[in-house]
């Protein structure tokens, strides 16, 4: 298959994947990532025919496109079992889709998982966090751009949301790439990234390789058994940093989805140190579903297979070649950059 076909396809898929609730500490629990947020709307009206009338929506949904079926179906008899023990009792629409989520992740462990409530009419209450990623989006994905000592340059990418069709995006990462690209060393700091469009990763990616296309990541969708890949692209706006100096990758617990997948397909191509705690590792992308009555969920349906390990990171995470705390992850990185000169 064509090294770009499907691209348009999961263009959209991993924008669920936007963190709205950080993992607090410790391992990542099931309900602290991705939590719904609040909504303005009627508080305590989910009447049991309301919830019965989503869960009837939902149910046949995660059955049919749950990226493992067997799993998939579990996870449904579970909800359906707490549904006829009276575990869904609350008359919260918020409790109800954080209840459900937490559910069907204490089953299949993945956290694109998401049941989301918005009271209809009403628009997403914009939390302190969300309200940072929104800054990151308007900056096209990219925090900052620095230049540390001894030639190393420090590259902060928060998302990878935005398609790498847009003319904005390209322009953006062309300024930034000309900043750090006659750098002797590059840190990539991935340590907040909350994911985005697979095809943007590997747009991102090309910078950090030669013009010889390299072969990423593939997705396999269970909906229409079909597998896109992702390569770097030979032709890109701006310079490139190039495949041949260091590079080190900072990762951490809050790094997830496509940033993960960032961090991944460095390490196994072995292009990159990867410096760090272990990420949140969640792999699947996940198209959302309307179930009426304000409700919606997010059920990963497909799966990303790396070309090198013919694996992933879900439910591992990437595991970091050189452990650390992740506040001290730039001031380790750039020893070993300075060192490696």
């Amino acid at each position: 298959m064509h090294p770009r076909a499907g691209s348009a396809v999961f263009a959209l898929w991993l924008l669920a994947c936007s963190r709205e609730s950080p993992p607090s500490s410790g391992s990542p629990s099931p309900s602290s990532l991705a939590s719904p947020p609040a909504s303005v709307g009627a508080i305590g009206s989910l009447t049991a025919e309301r919830r019965q009338r989503v869960l009837d929506a939902a149910l046949p949904l995660i059955r049919a496109h749950y990226v493992a079926p067997d799993l998939g179906a579990v996870a449904a008899q579970a909800v359906q079992d707490h549904q006829a023990r009276g575990d869904y009792a609350s008359g919260v629409e918020e409790d109800f889709a954080r209840r459900l989520t937490d559910d069907l992740r204490a089953v299949t462990h993945d956290l694109h998982f998401r049941v989301r409530y918005r009271a209809p009419g009403t628009t997403e209450v914009v939390t302190p966090e969300r309200r940072a990623e929104l800054e990151v989006e308007a900056r096209h994905g990219i925090h900052s751009v620095e230049r540390l000592a001894g030639g190393v340059a420090l590259l902060r990418i928060d998302s990878f949301l935005e398609p790498p069709s847009s003319q904005a995006l390209r322009n953006a990462y062309a300024t930034a790439m000309g900043e750090v690209a006659d750098a002797r060393a590059l840190v990539l700091d991935l340590r907040d990234n909350y994911g985005g469009d697979p095809t943007t990763v590997a747009f991102a990616m090309s910078y950090l390789f030669d013009a010889t296309p390299v072969h990423l990541n593939d997705i396999w969708s269970r909906d229409e058994d079909v597998t896109w890949q992702n390569w770097t692209q030979r032709d890109l706006p701006g310079p490139r940093f190039g495949g041949k100096k260091p590079l080190f990758v900072l990762v951490s617990k809050r790094t997830i989805s496509g940033g993960e997948e960032a961090a991944y397909d460095l390490q196994s191509q072995k292009r990159a140190l990867v410096i760090g705690e272990t990420t949140a590792g969640a792999a699947n992308p996940s198209p959302r579903f309307d179930l009426g009555e304000g409700f919606a969920v997010f059920i990963p349906s497909a799966r990303a297979i790396n070309p090198v390990t013919h694996t992933n990171w879900e439910g591992t995470g990437v595991v970091p070649d050189v452990a650390v705390d992740p506040a001290d992850a730039v001031k380790v990185a750039l020893s070993r950059a300075i060192g490696a000169g």
